[in-house]
């Protein structure tokens, strides 16, 4: 948000050691423009960064901008104006030129927050932007503070030229600053406004020129015109209210900001387009109506020099200026006048050093030339230099688009010379001939065919389209896309927006496998069809011709950036296949699911495809050739490993019974559920004033409280439960009736361990799993209801390596531990982000409880494991992935085999005790797969249910607990298919 003002301020300061310089107005407007690509490149991070809140980031990016602007505006614009007057004043300014625009912009974003009112705060919003459209002129003079202006009498004759309704003339102060120009006001009752900068510079006859110009805007915004721009302004403002309101539940929210901030965007750049098209028709009606074109010119020089502007823009700047350049004007207001120009004789020949010693330019009547390898003795005679000269170049008059001169605002300068048929050429000046230069510039003005038809894409086309592919692509899950997008907007040349093509192409791949792979379609079919979109559009700019080569800085820093982060991005996945033990499986899956790697490549080699040498085209196509196999073998080979398909509903997903919903005291983290899912227990935190304890709650309604640690049920009406004692901590069997106080059974004490935790139990056999101080590692615990006698086995030590491990254990002392692996490149948040991720984490599996740890596999995902089943000994694991769940369930004594894929997301998760059925729960949506079958069955839930923590299916039923504003609760749900 800040950068933008720094960078005004630090450029200012450097500008105002040239306030002197001949080229300063060429210099002022380079800096103007670098300014507005740094402003829209914080914007586009700002959206990123501040979420909601990003139209309000912008506002102080903006205000930044102009207390940066201050300190040089002041001494290059001769201003006077305090700071706070300043601000003042262009907030104002601003606000009454753009605030309707920005309103329009901000819209859905303050719907979106209203939430639940979001229909009345709609109907508000739409009611004040339809006020505002009709009243759009009243606003706009009453922020300004216009006020009536008395016309001196020799305007009357051009009012009375006009056909346009007689406007209202108003004045408007600009306390101590210098802001030139007038504006015209289309409504019912029309206004022409002048700025007080206007009056006092100008004198009355280019007062009345100037007026004449604003009355041919009012001429052309007849009626039938404002009532099209007011019906266009309502539909608008429908649009961005209740259309908002009536398509969140259909959208998500950042994709319904982004398209709608881009679509208002490239509207107003289409109307900055169409305005300018009519301000050299509007010169012309001028003429003809105050009848001097003398004092038109010289009202239009004079307001170009006040604005420090430079007379001759370059051809990409005045495609997307909103006003010709003054060069262009003059040009067209001689030859409707009839006006002589005046032109240098042709023995007249202006010859100038360059920054290269032994070079010369001269500029005669004929066109512009350069020699080189010329010596000092040849002198300043065009004939001799050109006969001595080892190298030269000439291009007349007529067939030149561009001739200027070019300036930085970090000093030096360079005579700009582009001709018809795309040749470009920059020569240096040296700082005391830039003068000399400009002056006969503006003498051989009228000499240049200023209506010669330019091909070159606009650059504000080049950099909307460059943006747009940073929106689609960071919805889609491609980080790169931000990076090309950010590149091609600072410069839009033909092989940044082939590089744009190519990315978005990629996310159109990457979005359809997604959708392939049960993503949901109203968000990623809508990315699909937008980077569908961006890329036709970016591969049409590209394939349109270009009136100039691209040099080194229109290519090098695509090829740098997508090349660097393709060596990057391989690199890192590289380091971490050597560096891991990973399997075929997980390899497969992260080139799956890490895009940087196939779509730097590709972009790399659309870049390359616009050079002009034919080896960079052969190497392009070839890049682009491995990058579409690379990812459509990947994509065919991991559905080839991961075919098993879980069979969808047969019906749309219905709402979800609720049965019961009981209320928990206390925060918990753990919900225990019995065989049939009659009875539930919750392990309640422990505080400083009460011990452990646990909740035991019926379906029925009855709750009880134990003093213990943990419980595991046995059937529906015993469980165990580690209690501590004087000898330590004990497993102890309990019976739990209706309606009757718990009685406590058979007691087998744990003594020298801390954290026993209850792992499984079956047939009155019990595990547990706890930390044995005298070994300083985890130990396996397993005994049998009834029985004093316990068996301990030591298991090995987690790797401090391995961030997250958890260990599975069975009555009869086999075990399973997975640990969830994360290689370097997922630890960064850099590669996580911009890099893909490169290996995604797997999950490692490890059978203990035998004489030695033996591997048993990798599972290519974030997996959550669960030993159960009727002997338990089956494993099942539950792997989530961005668009699809992965299931595996195998046996403790074997080894994972294809997992069955589950379209949609699901966290968390949960198995049921008999290892068939498991439950995935979503933001709207609950599934419950049963494993025998393959297949699954959907319901819906409320939105503000609450965020679920435990997840169990049991028989018929579905038990969460959840987390939601009124605090802890248990939902016993009715999940009969």
């Amino acid at each position: 948000m800040l950068a933008p003002g720094v960078f005004s301020w630090w450029t200012g300061r450097l500008l105002l050691r040239l306030r002197d310089d001949p080229a300063l107005p060429e210099r002022m407007l380079m800096r103007r423009q670098h300014t507005q690509i740094v402003i829209l490149l914080g914007c586009v991070l700002c959206a990123y960064a501040a979420g909601t809140s990003a139209w309000f980031a912008i506002v102080g990016l903006v205000v930044g901008t102009w207390v940066g602007d201050y300190p040089a505006r002041r001494v290059l614009l001769d201003e006077r104006w305090r700071l706070t007057t300043y601000l003042a004043w262009h907030a104002r300014f601003t606000a009454a030129s753009f605030g309707f625009w920005y309103a329009m912009l901000l819209a859905p974003s303050v719907v979106l927050a209203a939430g639940d009112w979001r229909w009345p705060v709609a109907a508000t919003l739409a009611a004040a932007l339809g006020v505002w459209t009709v009243r759009h002129g009243a606003v706009l003079l009453w922020l300004v503070r216009a006020r009536p202006l008395d016309p001196p009498a020799a305007w009357e004759a051009i009012l009375a030229r006009s056909s346009a309704p007689r406007p209202r003339l108003l004045i408007m102060p600009v306390p101590g600053g210098r802001f030139v120009n007038a504006f015209a006001l289309p409504a019912a009752t029309p206004s022409v406004l002048f700025t007080e900068s206007l009056r006092e510079l100008l004198d009355p006859r280019e007062q009345g020129a100037v007026l004449a110009h604003e009355l041919a805007h009012l001429e052309h915004h007849d009626r039938r015109r404002r009532r099209r721009a007011a019906v266009a302004a309502w539909l608008l403002a429908a649009a961005a209210t209740l259309g908002t309101a009536l398509a969140v539940d259909h959208v998500g929210g950042g994709l319904l900001v982004a398209a709608w901030s881009a679509t208002v965007v490239v509207g107003l750049a289409l109307r900055a387009s169409r305005h300018k098209a009519h301000e050299a028709d509007s010169d012309l009606r001028a003429l003809a109506l105050c009848g001097d074109p003398e004092a038109l010119i010289s009202g239009l020089t004079k307001l170009t020099a006040a604005g420090r502007l430079p007379r001759r823009w370059s051809p990409e700047f005045e495609q997307h200026a909103s006003h010709p350049s003054l060069a262009r004007r003059v040009q067209a207001i001689r030859r409707a006048a009839g006006l002589p120009t005046e032109r240098p004789a042709a023995d007249s020949a202006l010859v100038v050093a360059t920054a290269q010693p032994d070079a010369r330019l001269i500029l005669d009547d004929r066109g512009v030339s350069w020699v080189g390898g010329v010596a000092d003795a040849d002198g300043s005679d065009p004939a001799v230099l050109r006969q001595t000269a080892t190298a030269s170049w000439a291009a007349p008059y007529a067939d030149l688009v561009e001739l200027r001169v070019a300036a930085w605002w970090w000093g030096g300068a360079a005579l700009r010379v582009r001709t018809r048929g795309g040749v470009a050429r920059s020569v240096r000046l040296t700082a005391r001939d830039v003068q000399a230069v400009q002056r006969r510039l503006d003498a051989v003005d009228d000499r240049l065919p200023h209506d010669a038809v330019r091909a070159t894409p606009p650059p504000a086309v080049g950099r909307l389209v460059a943006l747009a592919l940073s929106l689609v692509c960071v919805t889609a899950g491609v980080w790169l896309g931000l990076v090309v997008g950010l590149v091609g907007a600072v410069r839009p040349s033909r092989a940044a927006l082939a590089a744009v093509a190519g990315t978005a192409a990629a996310c159109v791949l990457v979005t359809v496998g997604d959708l392939a792979g049960g993503a949901a379609i109203s968000t990623r079919a809508f990315s699909a069809v937008a980077a569908a979109v961006v890329a036709a559009f970016a591969a049409w700019l590209v394939a349109r011709p270009r009136t100039a080569e691209d040099g080194k800085l229109d290519y090098l820093p695509v090829l740098v950036a997508t090349g660097g982060l393709a060596i990057l991005a391989w690199a890192s996945t590289a380091a971490d296949l050597v560096s891991h033990d990973v399997g075929g499986g997980t390899v497969l899956h992260a080139l799956g699911h890490a895009p940087t790697l196939w779509v730097a490549v590709g972009a790399a080699g659309c870049a390359l495809l616009t050079r002009p040498r034919r080896r960079a085209r052969r190497g392009g196509a070839v890049l682009v050739a491995v990058a579409v196999l690379l990812n459509l073998g990947v994509r065919v080979g991991d559905l080839a490993a991961l075919s098993r398909l879980v069979t969808p509903a047969s019906a749309e997903p219905r709402p979800l019974p609720l049965l019961a919903t009981l209320g928990l005291p206390v925060p918990a983290t753990t919900l225990r559920v019995s065989p049939l899912g009659t009875r539930l227990a919750v392990p309640l935190l422990a505080t400083a004033r009460t011990p452990s304890r646990v909740l035991v709650l019926g379906v029925s309604g009855d709750r009880r409280e134990l003093e213990a640690r943990d419980l595991e049920f046995v059937d529906e009406d015993n469980a165990l439960v580690v209690v501590e004692g004087e000898d330590g901590l004990s497993v102890e069997h309990v019976r739990l009736a209706d309606g009757r106080e718990p009685v406590r059974g058979a007691r087998a004490a744990v003594p020298g361990v801390t954290g026993l935790r209850l792992s499984s139990v079956r047939d009155g056999a019990w595990a547990a799993l706890a930390y044995d101080a005298r070994t300083e590692s985890t130990a396996g615990v397993t005994g049998r209801v009834g029985s004093a006698d316990v068996t301990r086995q030591p298991l090995d030590a987690v790797d401090d390596e391995v961030p997250t491990s958890d260990i599975q254990l069975a009555p009869d002392g086999r075990g399973l531990r997975f640990a969830i692996d994360r290689p370097p490149s997922t630890r960064s948040p850099w590669a996580r982000a911009l890099l893909g991720g490169g290996l995604r984490p797997q999950t490692r599996l490890t059978r203990v409880g035998g004489a030695a740890p033996q591997p048993v596999g990798s599972l290519p995902a974030y997996a959550s494991c669960r030993l159960v089943g009727r002997d338990v000994t089956t494993v099942v694991c539950v792997g989530t992935e961005p668009t699809r769940t992965l299931i595996w369930r195998f046996d403790v004594a074997g080894a994972p085999g294809q997992p069955l894929v589950v379209p949609g997301l699901g966290r968390p998760s949960g198995v049921s005790r008999d290892a068939r059925l498991v439950a995935l729960w979503s933001r709207r949506e609950v599934a419950v797969v049963d494993l025998d079958f393959a297949r699954e069955q959907r319901w819906t839930v409320a939105p503000d249910a609450g965020y679920p923590i435990h997840v169990v299916p049991a028989g018929d039923r579905l038990l969460t607990l959840l987390y939601a504003r009124t605090g802890a609760t248990v939902h016993v749900y009715d999940a009969r298919w």
